[in-house]
């Protein structure tokens, strides 16, 4: 299996690739909202008082876009991709042009607008797959999932979608893997009710976690763990990572039992 490690953005060096690195691989469980909110602030006060490179702009706008949706303000985050999106052609990232469709997609998913989240995962799918972004289509497969079976039930689109998220996991590793084996175990074990695929997907995840170092999604997968095998009756199971949970990260605990994937 090709093992791909490469930040998501490489072809510009700037704090602001940074923040969009960490906006899409951080679980949103350890991105606090007084973060989010001063992020927000601190970039629209950049657009409008900094003369911005063109480069520099589409990712600050990009980045708002990204923390108005975290900030559950959809429709300003549809305006402002919607904005990006009509100097797409212009845009040279081809991570920054695909992931714009991309939200495009999930957002009007948010707001129950199939029809407009048809028309851009479709325009997504064709974008990143004509340029080679299989970690941003890894990213869409399973984010449409989510949000799809968050306001209604499994259909034959989300099955295609998660068939498509497996195939892409089978062909390379990509920073998103673990995230994204979490995200299929969530399902398999929430939507699904089918727990034993989802520890063995938990345990993938878990185990790409601890090759990258990944203290947060260590302890994150850990606690779907043991929320799976609750469900399973494995009480004693369930409750030896929970106190280990609780022993060593008691603070983080309090985060993961008060939020949802």
């Amino acid at each position: 299996m090709e093992i791909n490690h490469k930040s998501i953005i490489n072809n510009i060096n700037n704090s602001y690739v940074d923040t969009v690195n960490s906006l899409f691989f951080t679980p949103d469980f350890f991105v606090e909202n007084h973060y989010i909110k001063n992020l927000n602030d601190n970039m629209e006060n950049i657009l409008i008082n900094e003369i911005l490179e063109v480069d520099d702009e589409t990712l600050v706008k990009f980045i708002i876009g990204l923390c108005k949706d975290k900030m559950e303000d959809y429709f300003s985050a549809i305006e402002i991709f919607e904005d990006l999106l009509k100097d797409i052609n212009s845009i040279k990232n081809v991570f920054i042009a695909g992931n714009i469709y991309s939200m495009l997609s999930i957002l009007y998913l948010k707001l129950n607008n199939f029809e407009y989240s048809k028309k851009y995962f479709d325009l997504a799918i064709n974008f990143l797959e004509s340029n080679f972004q299989n970690e941003s289509l890894l990213f869409l497969y399973i984010n449409v999932s989510i949000t799809k079976l968050k306001i209604c039930k499994f259909d034959s689109s989300v099955y295609i979608n998660i068939n498509n998220a497996f195939r892409l996991l089978s062909e390379a590793e990509y920073s998103y893997s673990s995230q994204a084996y979490l995200k299929l175990g969530v399902i398999y074990f929430k939507y699904l009710n089918l727990n034993n695929i989802a520890i063995k997907l938990f345990k993938k995840g878990l185990s790409i976690a601890k090759e990258n170092k990944d203290d947060k999604l260590k302890i994150l997968i850990n606690f779907y763990i043991a929320k799976t095998y609750r469900s399973s009756d494995k009480t004693n199971d369930s409750l030896e990572i929970l106190n280990f949970i609780i022993r060593e990260f008691n603070e983080i605990y309090h985060v993961l039992k008060n939020k949802d994937i």
